[in-house]
């Protein structure tokens, strides 16, 4: 039973998972998109600031519990304010995966299964529920189509799909024009906007990095 609405990280964890548990997008590329996602999160909740281009913390209120309060935690203890680039390595370094995979199926949004592959080698798959999926798919789409006009959650989402190349698998047809109009308008602050420019550069980088070395390794 879905027990809260979804996080950013929930979202875009269903999102990269096909109904059958199986990913749409490699693991380190999830990885990396989840770091930005997590960042969002900060922003978005109100637990973290944006100020001349920088994250800077919150210190006023409680520390939210779970995973987003481990990351609230970090960014408080830094004596100095980041960019958005330092706080996505910072958070992809940590095994975000897991914990994003624990507290989504805490929530309802996904249910973990075990198999085994070649008779051998467990693998543990991550089966979004229907109704969790189909409420994402379904919020994205209309915002994707025009019928909603996105919010700050819509924008930092869709800028993330864009990023580890969600979108075309998961939306396809979705215009380059239409993404550039979700991901800079609607009622999204200046200051929140270009942290989610700043982190979806940084996700994005990030995982062309990543695509290049593996190039690399196999003699690409």
């Amino acid at each position: 039973m879905i027990t809260a609405s979804p996080s950013l990280t929930d979202a875009l964890f269903v999102l990269a998972h096909r109904p059958d548990g199986r990913r749409i997008i490699q693991g380190k590329v999830l990885r990396i998109g989840l770091g930005g996602a997590a960042l969002l999160d900060l922003i978005v909740r109100g637990h973290a600031s944006v100020i001349d281009g920088e994250v800077a913390a919150v210190l006023t209120g409680p520390v939210p519990s779970g995973l987003i309060g481990d990351l609230d935690r970090q960014i408080r203890a830094e004596p100095a304010r980041r960019s958005a680039k330092h706080w996505v390595k910072r958070f992809r370094g940590v095994d975000l995966s897991d914990r994003v995979a624990d507290e989504a199926a805490a929530r309802g949004f996904v249910s973990s299964m075990t198999t085994v592959s070649l008779g051998l080698f467990a693998v543990v798959r991550h089966v979004p529920t229907a109704r969790a999926r189909d409420e994402i798919v379904t919020r994205v789409s209309e915002v994707l189509t025009g019928h909603r006009d996105p919010d700050d959650w819509d924008s930092a989402l869709v800028a993330l799909c864009r990023a580890t190349r969600l979108v075309k698998k998961a939306f396809p047809g979705t215009t380059k024009a239409r993404i550039e109009a979700v991901t800079g308008g609607g009622e999204t602050a200046d200051a929140v906007r270009k942290v989610i420019a700043q982190a979806n550069a940084a996700v994005n980088n990030a995982i062309i990095a990543t695509v290049n070395a593996n190039n690399g390794s196999q003699g690409f």
